[in-house]
């Protein structure tokens, strides 16, 4: 079995809409209403045999239109592979990030040597980097970004949390 889990903080400038988000989002999962800063938590978790990758992302496709126009104060989705939640950006290519993952375009051949660093060159969101921290504990991981939304998120999903003398975030181009 494996688990699917989509979780966000959604805050509503117009203080009308809060409750007519947190009804549509209470078909899908879990909802908490914060009255005094007008927040709007969701929390869809599922245990499933099937794609859990698929299925996050079937439910991000889902809820996107409705959070339309609010203030999104958190993101995340539980990738398995990571054993922990990762920030995204709903309606954009992190969504495809995810799917790197049931594809594993990023896995090096098994018979790779044990890297003593890791240079992740165009990071995106910091996805694969999280992954090779999993592959390779002992790395030194360096992920280069250099667009600065997706830097923002690459710090977030930094693969270093645990190790943060072993991870880095650099805002920057790779010119070899």
């Amino acid at each position: 079995m494996h688990l699917v889990e989509v979780t966000g903080e959604f805050y509503a400038p117009d203080k009308s809409t809060p409750l007519a988000l947190a009804e549509k989002l209470s078909e899908e999962g879990t909802v908490e209403y914060q009255a005094h800063t007008e927040t709007v938590i969701f929390n869809y978790r599922q245990t499933t045999e099937a794609d859990t990758v698929e299925l996050a992302g079937q439910m991000l496709a889902r809820i996107h239109n409705w959070i339309e126009g609010y203030e999104i104060h958190r993101l995340t989705v539980y990738v398995e592979e990571l054993g922990r939640e990762v920030w995204i950006r709903p309606g954009t290519s992190d969504e495809a990030g995810l799917e790197a993952f049931q594809i594993r375009y990023h896995v090096p051949p098994p018979d790779m040597p044990v890297p003593a660093v890791v240079l992740d060159l165009g990071a995106n969101i910091g996805l694969t980097a999280a992954h090779y921290n999993i592959l390779w504990p002992e790395a030194t991981i360096w992920m280069i970004e250099p667009n600065p939304d997706n830097w923002n998120l690459a710090r977030k999903n930094a693969p270093g949390r645990r190790r943060p003398q072993q991870a880095h975030v650099q805002e920057a181009a790779a010119i070899l």
